[in-house]
């Protein structure tokens, strides 16, 4: 059996919880600057670290490329890992040939398409 540990049994039992990080100066710079949200199940300190990494990531700016692709993609497509794709887009010679992540995927299954945003 588990060992008890009374700061876990604390952290659970809060109905909210959140790890915050915020760079003031950022948001001076780019007004338009959106925060994150990610829900998540994990405990403090994974939830700490994560927020750190996303923070070190996010807090740079970078090009977000959105296109639109007549297939409805499943959360299944999405299994192992988030996709990274390379632009190759005439119209966006900047991003071409540049790696990006997914960062948002909308898929509308009745009209067979699914929208994707990459960051990079």
């Amino acid at each position: 059996m588990a060992e008890f540990d009374a700061n876990r049994a604390a952290f659970v039992r809060n109905e909210y919880r959140y790890e915050t990080r915020s760079d003031s100066s950022v948001q001076a710079r780019y007004p338009g600057a959106v925060e994150t949200v990610i829900d998540t199940q994990l405990d403090q300190t994974s939830a700490a670290s994560l927020a750190t990494a996303y923070f070190a990531e996010f807090s740079q700016p970078a090009a977000v490329y959105s296109t639109e692709i007549q297939r409805s993609f499943k959360l299944s497509d999405l299994a192992g890992a988030i996709p990274r794709y390379i632009i190759a887009d005439a119209d966006f010679p900047l991003l071409s040939g540049k790696a990006m992540r997914l960062v948002e995927m909308q898929t509308d299954p009745v009209l067979d398409r699914t929208e994707l945003k990459a960051r990079g």
